[in-house]
């Protein structure tokens, strides 16, 4: 898919989403007073959720789109590989040791 998603609706990324591209999405965190952060991304092949009680667990929970107009399709990512990496000194005294799966939770 092209940097940033889908950029119109029924466009070229889409059908191929739509498909069951393989696809990556990224997270990433930064603390600028240790000077650390972390780089996590997951790869999987997409999904379109058509399961009724899914997708309307979706429209309560999220996610929530950033650019407006209508979404004709939730599309997920099950996840088939996990790759990261931690930024900066690792002090457990300063409390500053990564912790991916709670940043990554918090975020996706």
């Amino acid at each position: 898919m092209s940097e940033g998603g889908p950029k119109d609706p029924g466009g070229g990324d889409t059908r191929r989403a739509l498909r069951g591209a393989v696809v990556a999405f990224q997270v990433d965190g930064l603390d600028y007073a240790t000077r650390s952060g972390w780089s996590v991304t997951v790869t999987g092949l997409t999904q379109v959720v058509t399961d009724g009680p899914k997708l309307a667990r979706a429209r309560v929970d999220g996610p929530m789109p950033w650019a407006p107009g209508v979404k004709e399709h939730l599309i997920c990512i099950p996840i088939d590989m996990v790759t990261g990496r931690w930024l900066g000194v690792r002090n457990p005294a300063a409390g500053n040791q990564p912790n991916l799966a709670q940043a990554v939770g918090s975020r996706l």
